[in-house]
């Protein structure tokens, strides 16, 4: 390998970076992203590393998939792309995905990504499955009777806004649940999108039991500030923080950072505005 000296200089020299939750949108989502345009962006921002969620259509269910993800990944020739598998069929929370054929296909870990796995009995087959090679199962928790229909969190913004909120206490009962069936099976598990005190707590005590869990934070989900006002526990430096989606109704979304600071305007404008017809907050 030839080898040269480069002028370092006010830079910042590391390892390469490991994106673990990269949404590179192929197959079926093209025209937001491709494996080749993601891993090609990951590179030049210093990740060497991403593991693709399986989000697509469709879904990343079966070997063949995974080893399409693998290959076209390989042809980027740019950052290495590692496929995460469904845990069920289609992400559809209600045939198990084959675990251990999809993990011999290459795929390093499974996960629903944004859709639950709201069936305890199957979520517990899932970690079953996955201990027996050690394998990691991702999880979005929340539980979906609580949180149906909510656009933004529940408090005294979505209340003056006339919205549907999302509680609290969908993620700290959604994670409550899967860190107790984490420790009936003894299996990997990590948590995604957590946002809750609650939830926070509830991980940390798992951990000092010595359970094999981790956690990962609102990825491409800044905090806004949409309004003054509400409770000690709602609040932060007296105003009221919501959360952004950054998927409009108006049309497909697209993975570049000039449309997604628009999207942060215009939604913070809707919200401010009482109008949700256009855009999500949660």
């Amino acid at each position: 390998m030839q080898r040269r000296e480069l002028e370092a200089k006010g830079l910042l020299v590391t390892p390469g970076l490991i994106d673990l939750h990269a949404h590179l949108r192929e197959p079926g989502f093209e025209e937001s992203e491709t494996i080749a345009s993601g891993s090609r962006a990951a590179l030049r921002g210093g990740f060497t590393t991403i593991c693709a969620m399986p989000n697509t259509e469709p879904a990343i269910d079966s070997p063949g998939l995974v080893a399409e993800v693998i290959a076209r990944g390989g042809a980027a020739a740019a950052a290495r792309v590692l496929p995460i598998a469904t845990i069920t069929r289609g992400r559809t929370g209600r045939e198990l995905a084959d675990l251990i054929e999809l993990s011999a296909a290459g795929a390093v870990a499974f996960s629903d990504d944004g859709s639950p796995v709201d069936d305890a009995r199957l979520f517990r087959h899932a970690l079953e499955y996955a201990r027996t090679k050690d394998l990691l199962i991702i999880e979005h928790a929340q539980d979906i009777s609580l949180s149906r229909n909510g656009v933004m969190h529940e408090g005294v913004v979505s209340a003056r806004l006339g919205l549907p909120g999302i509680p609290s206490a969908a993620e700290d009962t959604a994670v409550a649940r899967d860190i107790a069936i984490a420790e009936m099976t003894r299996a990997r598990l990590h948590l995604t999108h957590i946002s809750t005190r609650g939830a926070i707590a509830s991980i940390r005590a798992a951990k000092a039991r010595g359970l094999r869990i981790t956690r990962g934070l609102g990825r491409r989900r800044p905090r806004i500030r949409v309004g003054a006002g509400g409770s000690a526990n709602e609040s932060r430096d007296r105003g009221i923080w919501a959360v952004v989606r950054w998927r409009t109704r108006a049309g497909p979304f697209r993975e570049s950072g000039a449309s997604r600071s628009r999207s942060a305007r215009d939604a913070v404008r809707l919200v401010n505005e009482g109008q949700p017809a256009t855009a999500r907050v949660a």
